[in-house]
């Protein structure tokens, strides 16, 4: 059996932030750079400066997505939890063949060695 752990998670404060439809995306590997674009025209604390930085010369975009998150959590933009926690959420959305519900659990994984893991991808 896998072992799971609470952590203590970052998400945007919503006491600043009360709508974060502008502020979060889809997940990277469903981003063109169109749909790219239009994240970044939704607000300049769109999560889609951390997750797919566009190129900019001269710097490492992976670098400028990590100074970018350390600059929101310096700011307050995002605050981390002062305790661990699991997460659990609960989606509704449609579909071709109609409404569907996902509800899941978000909680830090132990990591065993290449070949012996518990969890596949």
């Amino acid at each position: 059996m896998p072992k799971i752990y609470p952590f203590k998670g970052v998400h945007f404060d919503t006491s600043k932030a009360k709508d974060l439809t502008p502020l979060t995306t889809q997940p990277y590997d469903k981003i063109n750079p169109a749909l790219q674009d239009e994240y970044y025209k939704k607000h300049e604390h769109n999560l889609i400066r951390v997750i797919l930085r566009k190129d900019e010369p001269g710097k490492d975009k992976y670098q400028g997505a990590a100074d970018t998150l350390n600059d929101w959590l310096k700011s307050g933009v995002l605050v981390q939890d002062p305790k661990p926690a699991f997460y659990v959420y609960h989606q509704i959305y449609k579909t071709p063949n109609g409404v569907k519900t996902r509800k899941g659990i978000v909680a830090m994984v132990q990591i065993d060695e290449p070949g012996k893991g518990k969890i596949l991808p």
